[in-house]
This record gives structure tokens, C-alpha cells and sequence, in this order.
């Protein structure tokens, strides 16, 4: 058991089965809550400077 803390996660395989042994530091950072992807964009620095507009170029005829 102190290989997880170590030397990182351990794969143990019995016949067709595995599974990973981690720390439990490892596991707590790994499904901790996050952010959801518009709450991180949000928070991000620097996004006050950043302009961005919609191309209105007409598109372009494509047979098919």
C-alpha cells in the first residue's frame, strides 16, 4: 500500500479484471468539484482586453 504514495498509481490485474490504486490525496484532487467551463472562461484575467466580432463575410457556393 505505500507504493500508490510513492512511486504513483498501481495497476493490479487478477484474470481479466484491473483496477488502479491511487493515493487518496490523488483521488480527492481528481473528483473534486470544478468549474464549469463558461464559470472558468469567466473568471479567466485578461478577458476585458479580448474583442471578438463575427466574421460577415458571405459564404462561399459549393455545388453538390
Amino acid at each position: 500500500m505505500t507504493r500508490p504514495l510513492t512511486e504513483g498509481p498501481q495497476r493490479i490485474r487478477h484474470r481479466q479484471d484491473e483496477v488502479v490504486v491511487i493515493s487518496a490525496e490523488e483521488y480527492e484532487r481528481l473528483v473534486r468539484e470544478r468549474p464549469t467551463f463558461k464559470a472558468f472562461l469567466m473568471q479567466s484575467a485578461g478577458l476585458d482586453e479580448l474583442h471578438i466580432e463575427r466574421d460577415r463575410t458571405p459564404m462561399r457556393e459549393v455545388d453538390l
